[in-house]
Protein backbone atom coordinates (compact mmCIF):
# COMPACT_ATOMS: atom_id res chain seq x y z
CA UNK A 1 0.00 0.00 0.00
CA UNK A 2 1.36 3.37 -1.02
CA UNK A 3 1.39 6.25 1.48
CA UNK A 4 -0.79 9.26 0.78
CA UNK A 5 1.51 12.25 0.10
CA UNK A 6 -0.86 14.61 1.91
CA UNK A 7 -0.78 12.45 5.03
CA UNK A 8 3.01 12.30 4.80
CA UNK A 9 3.16 16.10 4.41
CA UNK A 10 0.88 16.54 7.44
CA UNK A 11 3.10 14.37 9.64
CA UNK A 12 6.19 16.18 8.36
CA UNK A 13 4.62 19.51 9.35
CA UNK A 14 3.90 18.15 12.83
CA UNK A 15 7.53 17.01 13.10
CA UNK A 16 8.74 20.41 11.86
CA UNK A 17 6.52 22.17 14.40
CA UNK A 18 7.94 20.02 17.21
CA UNK A 19 11.49 20.79 16.05
CA UNK A 20 11.01 24.57 16.22
CA UNK A 21 11.75 26.12 19.62
CA UNK A 22 8.52 28.14 19.74
CA UNK A 23 6.52 25.05 18.73
CA UNK A 24 8.00 23.09 21.61
CA UNK A 25 7.38 26.04 23.92
CA UNK A 26 3.71 26.14 22.92
CA UNK A 27 3.39 22.41 23.56
CA UNK A 28 4.96 22.83 27.01
CA UNK A 29 2.04 25.09 27.90
CA UNK A 30 -0.27 22.14 27.32
CA UNK A 31 1.41 19.79 29.79
CA UNK A 32 3.45 19.58 32.94
CA UNK A 33 4.30 22.53 35.15
CA UNK A 34 3.02 25.23 32.83
CA UNK A 35 -0.31 23.49 32.32
CA UNK A 36 -0.75 23.04 36.06
CA UNK A 37 -0.05 26.74 36.57
CA UNK A 38 -2.54 27.69 33.84
CA UNK A 39 -5.08 25.32 35.38
CA UNK A 40 -4.69 27.02 38.77
CA UNK A 41 -4.95 30.47 37.19
CA UNK A 42 -8.18 29.53 35.43
CA UNK A 43 -9.67 27.92 38.57
CA UNK A 44 -9.27 30.68 41.12
CA UNK A 45 -5.66 29.91 42.04
CA UNK A 46 -6.39 26.80 44.11
CA UNK A 47 -7.33 23.19 43.30
CA UNK A 48 -7.05 19.71 44.73
CA UNK A 49 -4.53 17.24 43.32
CA UNK A 50 -7.39 14.98 42.18
CA UNK A 51 -8.97 17.83 40.18
CA UNK A 52 -5.62 18.51 38.53
CA UNK A 53 -5.04 14.80 37.83
CA UNK A 54 -8.40 14.58 36.16
CA UNK A 55 -7.80 17.67 34.03
CA UNK A 56 -4.26 16.73 33.00
CA UNK A 57 -5.09 13.07 32.58
CA UNK A 58 -2.04 11.98 34.58
CA UNK A 59 -1.35 9.96 37.72
CA UNK A 60 -1.15 11.21 41.29
CA UNK A 61 2.56 10.41 41.23
CA UNK A 62 3.10 12.73 38.25
CA UNK A 63 1.17 15.53 39.95
CA UNK A 64 3.19 15.00 43.11
CA UNK A 65 6.43 15.40 41.12
CA UNK A 66 5.16 18.52 39.32
CA UNK A 67 3.90 20.14 42.52
CA UNK A 68 7.17 19.36 44.32
CA UNK A 69 9.12 21.11 41.57
CA UNK A 70 6.77 24.11 41.51
CA UNK A 71 6.85 24.36 45.30
CA UNK A 72 10.67 24.41 45.26
CA UNK A 73 10.52 27.26 42.72
CA UNK A 74 8.13 29.19 44.97
CA UNK A 75 5.25 29.13 42.46
CA UNK A 76 2.80 27.09 44.55
CA UNK A 77 2.15 26.09 48.15
CA UNK A 78 0.41 23.03 49.53
CA UNK A 79 -2.30 23.87 52.04
CA UNK A 80 -3.53 21.12 54.39
CA UNK A 81 -7.28 20.80 54.83
CA UNK A 82 -8.36 22.11 58.26
CA UNK A 83 -10.73 19.19 58.83
CA UNK A 84 -8.82 16.30 57.22
CA UNK A 85 -5.07 16.95 57.35
CA UNK A 86 -4.44 14.11 54.88
CA UNK A 87 -6.10 16.21 52.16
CA UNK A 88 -4.34 19.18 50.63
CA UNK A 89 -5.11 22.01 48.26
CA UNK A 90 -2.57 23.35 45.82
CA UNK A 91 -2.51 27.12 45.68
CA UNK A 92 -0.59 29.47 43.41
CA UNK A 93 1.70 32.02 45.07
CA UNK A 94 2.03 35.62 44.00
CA UNK A 95 5.33 34.71 42.28
CA UNK A 96 3.52 31.92 40.43
CA UNK A 97 0.73 34.23 39.32
CA UNK A 98 3.26 36.79 38.10
CA UNK A 99 5.13 34.09 36.16
CA UNK A 100 1.93 32.84 34.48
CA UNK A 101 0.91 36.40 33.60
CA UNK A 102 4.33 37.28 32.15
CA UNK A 103 4.59 34.08 30.07
CA UNK A 104 1.01 34.51 28.87
CA UNK A 105 1.74 38.03 27.64
CA UNK A 106 4.91 36.89 25.88
CA UNK A 107 3.15 34.03 24.08
CA UNK A 108 0.16 36.20 23.19
CA UNK A 109 2.42 38.85 21.66
CA UNK A 110 4.36 36.22 19.73
CA UNK A 111 1.23 34.57 18.28
CA UNK A 112 -0.22 37.98 17.45
CA UNK A 113 2.95 38.73 15.49
CA UNK A 114 2.65 35.44 13.61
CA UNK A 115 -0.99 36.19 12.78
CA UNK A 116 -0.06 39.69 11.58
CA UNK A 117 2.56 38.17 9.27
CA UNK A 118 0.04 35.59 8.02
CA UNK A 119 -2.53 38.25 7.31
CA UNK A 120 -6.19 38.37 8.23
CA UNK A 121 -7.48 35.99 5.55
CA UNK A 122 -4.88 33.28 6.16
CA UNK A 123 -5.30 33.61 9.93
CA UNK A 124 -9.08 33.25 9.63
CA UNK A 125 -8.62 30.24 7.32
CA UNK A 126 -6.10 28.64 9.70
CA UNK A 127 -8.40 29.05 12.70
CA UNK A 128 -11.43 27.79 10.78
CA UNK A 129 -9.57 24.71 9.51
CA UNK A 130 -8.03 23.95 12.91
CA UNK A 131 -11.46 24.17 14.54
CA UNK A 132 -12.92 21.80 11.94
CA UNK A 133 -9.95 19.42 12.25
CA UNK A 134 -10.44 19.24 16.02
CA UNK A 135 -14.18 18.64 15.62
CA UNK A 136 -13.48 15.73 13.24
CA UNK A 137 -10.77 14.04 15.34
CA UNK A 138 -12.84 14.49 18.51
CA UNK A 139 -15.73 12.38 17.18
Amino acid sequence: MKNDPKVDAFFQMIADFNRIDKGREMQENLKGERYLMLYLKNHGGTASPSEICSSLGVTNARIAAITKSLEQKGYIVRIPDKVDRRRIAISMTEAGAERVERRGKELHAWIKGVFEELGEKDTDDLLRIMKRFIEIIDK
